[in-house]
């Protein structure tokens, strides 16, 4: 996956506001567009929803991308 889209959908994620539920919905189109099942996958595990926002429930740091590129490529 190209680094670069997933730190930004990592980034738009990590917000207290999150995003709309057509922008999640929008988002998961473009990403299976793109043939990121995995990492739809792995964002779903980390996404709450409330009031219609989609957020991470975890938060995202540089530590954080790295441990989940280290998981990708042990498997």
């Amino acid at each position: 996956m190209n680094q670069d889209l997933r730190n930004f959908v990592l980034a738009v994620l990590d917000d207290d506001n999150g995003i709309s539920e057509t922008a999640w919905d929008q988002l998961q189109e473009l990403l299976q567009g793109q043939g990121e099942m995995e990492f739809i996958g792995e964002i779903m595990a980390q996404v709450d929803a409330c009031d219609g926002r989609y957020f991470l429930n975890i938060p995202v740091c540089s530590e954080t991308l790295k441990a989940w590129d280290d998981v990708k490529e042990s498997r």
